[in-house]
């Protein structure tokens, strides 16, 4: 990307070297500077982009949404076969079952 975008100013340095305990957990991360200041960070970018699966295009089409490049991608990335999705499923409530135990409080093991 940085070759494609010249005019966009990317870095590559070390966690740890930037900033002092920086989790590992939280690697690779991507801090976006706009002007000067803080505009966006993807901590950790893995989440953002794609888990195991994140590549240029995905990095590509989040900063053209934002802003911060212009994009000749035509699809979303993140919709091509393959991509691994995650889907919220409702929780299924049964007519007998009940929030609260005997006592009337709220049960705490309530799934």
């Amino acid at each position: 990307l940085a070759v494609k975008f010249a005019d966009v100013k990317f870095l590559r340095i070390q966690a740890t070297n930037c900033v002092a305990n920086f989790r590992d957990e939280d690697v690779p991360s991507i801090f976006v500077y706009k002007n000067g200041e803080m505009f966006k960070q993807f901590l950790p970018a893995a989440y953002y982009f794609g888990g195991n699966k994140m590549n240029w295009k995905k990095v590509e089409w989040i900063f053209s949404s934002l802003g911060i490049v212009k994009t000749e991608l035509e699809a979303d990335p993140f919709d091509e076969v393959g991509m691994f999705q995650i889907k919220k499923i409702p929780k299924q409530v049964r007519d007998d079952e009940s929030d609260s135990d005997e006592e009337g409080k709220p049960s705490r093991w309530k799934i």
